[in-house]
């Protein structure tokens, strides 16, 4: 059971632990980050925010570079399928968080990579096909955020999934609206 105090809650509804997910950038924060995650459990990894979300969604949503996805990737062991599943006030769970990475750059684009892989390990097979309030699964919600990198690799484990058919080029029909798009 975590300390009273890492369960409090500032005015926009977040714990310690959250705003060290969205303010902890640097990777000499990874330490007080880990820390935090350690000492809450998942009872406090489970709270959430005004805006529907855990610290799990924060973490997806501000992490930056590959060393950074790499440090919070290890965190994910001890994250179960419920943490991943649970919803923020749109709908969205982590894996469309995930998808919805800011991966422009080439080490943005393998930190998105890497972390989706993570959590593909510890979905259930009905997470892919899980929609948010807009009606978009995660694959969807990268393909409108025109995330290449999030669209080929949730369409690799989808297809791992048997859940999605792709031609001989590994290609789907939304990834080929994408190519079209450019």
């Amino acid at each position: 059971i975590p300390h009273a105090s890492l369960l409090v809650q500032d005015m926009r509804g977040q714990t310690p632990l959250m705003v060290a997910m969205r303010r902890s950038r640097a990777p000499s924060k990874a330490k007080v980050v880990e820390i935090l995650w350690n000492a809450t459990g998942e009872e406090g990894r489970r709270v959430k925010d005004k805006t529907g979300r855990t610290a799990l969604h924060w973490m997806v949503l501000q992490m930056r570079g590959l060393k950074q996805a790499t440090a919070r990737c290890a965190l994910l062991s001890s994250v179960s399928a419920e943490e991943i599943m649970e919803r923020d006030i749109q709908g969205n769970t982590v894996l469309h968080c995930a998808a919805m990475m800011k991966a422009n750059a080439e080490e943005g684009l393998h930190a998105c990579q890497l972390v989706l892989e993570a959590l593909h390990q510890l979905l259930p097979s009905q997470a892919y096909l899980t929609t948010n309030d807009d009606g978009l699964t995660a694959l969807q919600t990268a393909a409108v955020a025109k995330n290449h990198i999030a669209v080929r690799t949730l369409q690799q484990m989808v297809a791992r999934h048997e859940l999605l058919e792709v031609d001989d080029t590994g290609d789907s029909f939304l990834l080929g609206l994408l190519k079209a798009d450019t």
